[in-house]
């Protein structure tokens, strides 16, 4: 599977999201975006591969065959003549060398960015001092009483003036010099919140992130998939403190979020922080948060299903084409061609020289150009066509690639190109 079709994949993946996310953002669980954005996540950096009749993909295929049996679209020219007219303007050695140079400069110019935002987050961290007595024992009983059953450090720093989370393994939260712990209820609220970050590793997933966005910067759907995840990841958060601490608790939470979102807060890639951007869509979240029926809960296992089936799911077309050159592998390693395999003729030196471009008799390879393969329909064509013969004393063998098609009333024919070696 290409880098290109990746691609394509995680567009329409995202594009899906953000449209299901408008309609059901307060209606369906905030699980559901969550599975969508990581798998978007994964299509855009694993390879990985599986089948589904309700691809999207499955249908430009199908229209292509259909385009082809109907003599709408036709292959007027090889690849290689095609080459040929393109290089005549342009070498393109160069343009994609000048291409890889532009891609690369982005990496590192990206790349930098964030590592400018984890030095930042880093220095914060490491100026901050370990805090103890009764505002740790507080902090420490508020989690437990909520389940989070994990050791973290409890910090305070000068430096900040909204709480912090921070750390994948070794765990922690930062709190402001003059944060008042006394005040139960808005104390209690951040702390769970900051809590939930720490206990789903959004740390984690915010390096993840940095690094799809470093190496796919040129896609501007990933800069929206960066933007997306780290809002929906507070919004899970808010969700979550309201659904431990009660509904009746929303107007209070929303009125927390809007007073501290009123500090200054400098985002960094290495911890999370309680009044991160996207207020308005937060508190609106919070005030419309309610328990999700069964009715919803079904109608979300259908939007997830069906996104990673229509979209995520890769064409029947990609995974046959991928096994014949996998199978086509062992021809050009010189081992034997199995006879009558699909896609595989054995031909003699005869029928073969009327289509050489050179018949040297000790060459250790020969070129072909425009084999003629006769078929029932288009169809029928493979994509790949292996061809083993003998020829001055040596057996060739090698791999033909279509370059062009002629289509008739009751047949079409493929020609093919490529090379051979004895």
């Amino acid at each position: 599977m290409n880098y290109l079709y990746m691609n394509i994949s995680v567009v329409l993946v995202i594009v899906s999201t953000l449209i299901i996310r408008r309609i059901f953002i307060n209606k369906v669980p905030h699980v559901v975006f969550a599975t969508l954005w990581a798998l978007a996540m994964i299509r855009v950096t694993v390879p990985f591969k599986f089948t589904s009749d309700w691809s999207i993909f499955n249908l430009f295929y199908h229209a292509r065959d259909m385009l082809f049996r109907e003599a709408i679209i036709r292959k007027h020219y090889s690849l290689e003549q095609i080459e040929e007219m393109l290089s005549t303007y342009i070498a393109l050695n160069v343009l994609w060398d000048i291409i890889v140079c532009i891609w690369g400069m982005g990496v590192i110019v990206i790349g930098l960015h964030f590592f400018r935002s984890y030095r930042w987050g880093k220095c914060i961290i490491n100026n901050s001092v370990l805090h103890s007595g009764k505002d740790v024992d507080s902090i420490k009983k508020w989690m437990k009483e909520y389940n989070f059953n994990f050791d973290v450090e409890i910090r305070k720093s000068s430096e900040i003036y909204v709480p912090i989370s921070f750390g994948c393994i070794k765990r922690g939260i930062i709190i402001p010099e003059n944060f008042d712990i006394t005040n139960e209820l808005e104390s209690k609220q951040i702390v769970i919140h900051e809590s939930v970050h720490l206990k789903y590793q959004h740390i984690v997933i915010k390096l993840i992130l940095i690094s799809i966005v470093s190496f796919s910067w040129f896609n501007p759907f990933i800069w929206v998939l960066f933007k997306h995840i780290k809002q929906d990841m507070e919004i899970c958060c808010d969700k979550n403190v309201i659904a431990r601490l009660g509904v009746e608790q929303r107007e209070s939470y929303a009125r927390n979020l809007l007073k501290y979102a009123q500090m200054e807060c400098v985002d960094s890639v290495v911890y999370s922080s309680f009044a991160d951007n996207f207020t308005k869509e937060r508190v609106g979240a919070i005030m419309r948060f309610k328990k999700v029926s069964g009715f919803m809960a079904v109608v979300s296992v259908v939007l997830m299903m069906s996104v990673v089936n229509i979209f995520g799911a890769t064409d029947d077309f990609i995974i046959q084409s991928e096994a014949n050159k996998s199978e086509f592998n062992e021809i050009k390693s010189g081992q034997d061609i199995e006879e009558n395999s699909y896609g595989v003729v054995e031909l003699t030196t005869e029928e073969v020289s009327q289509y050489l471009e050179k018949d040297e008799k000790a060459a250790h390879s020969l070129n072909l150009r425009d084999f003629e393969y006769e078929a029932p329909t288009v169809g029928d064509l493979p994509e790949l066509l292996g061809i083993k013969f003998e020829h001055g004393g040596y057996t060739y063998s090698g791999i033909l690639e279509i370059t062009t098609i002629d289509i008739f009333d009751t047949y079409c024919i493929g020609y093919y190109s490529g090379e051979w070696f004895r």
